[in-house]
């Protein structure tokens, strides 16, 4: 409750907004973007427990080092090995098996670079696990932080992850030179959430 009031008004005096609600599920995937800041998982951490919900964040395995690794543990992080990228996605399938409750949050561009094609990951645990994925993004033009709703997968990954990146843009992100949107005419008609 404490950290619910505290991140509340700590987004509003920084004249930051949340729009959107989570669904009544129990799980999820929730992919966010733009992600080109460190910032973002602060904001994102700032969101959640606004929310009142609980957060397991996937982060690169080499910021779990002392003592920032315990304080990211705790805040629900999984660390990354991409050497094990197949076990790896076996064992949050498993993670999800096991929790009554999990909102797996990732950033699909897999850093904070520009890459013009996301990651599959997100897509492939969310299929594997018989889980939604969840759509959330944070603007810090209009200062604005939200949830826009269930994506509809499906089963073709490359139509899917196109329409997904095509409704993100570069503007919203902290550095948007750092985040690479997809041109107008290549865009993927977005369906209705």
């Amino acid at each position: 409750m404490i950290l619910r009031l505290l991140s509340t008004a700590i987004i509003k005096v920084s004249g930051w907004r949340t729009v959107g609600e989570f669904p009544s599920i129990d799980k999820c995937v929730v992919i966010v973007a733009p992600h080109t800041s460190f910032w973002d998982f602060i904001w994102g951490r700032l969101f959640y427990w606004k929310m009142g919900f609980k957060a397991t964040m996937l982060i690169k395995s080499k910021y779990f080092f002392w003592p920032l690794g315990p304080v990211l543990r705790a805040s629900g992080g999984i660390p990354v090995f991409y050497s094990t990228s197949g076990q790896f996605v076996k064992s949050v399938v498993e993670r999800f098996k096991m929790q009554k409750k999990m909102y797996l949050t990732i950033t699909p561009e897999g850093t904070r670079k520009p890459v013009k094609r996301w990651k599959t990951g997100f897509y492939y645990i969310a299929q594997a696990s018989d889980v939604p994925v969840l759509m959330a993004w944070v603007d810090y033009k209009n200062k604005i932080m939200g949830i826009k709703g269930l994506f509809p997968m499906t089963g073709n990954i490359d139509d899917d992850l196109h329409a997904i990146q095509s409704y993100y843009k570069a503007e919203w992100a902290r550095h948007p030179e750092l985040f690479y949107e997809i041109p107008d005419a290549e865009k993927t008609p977005f369906p209705e959430l």
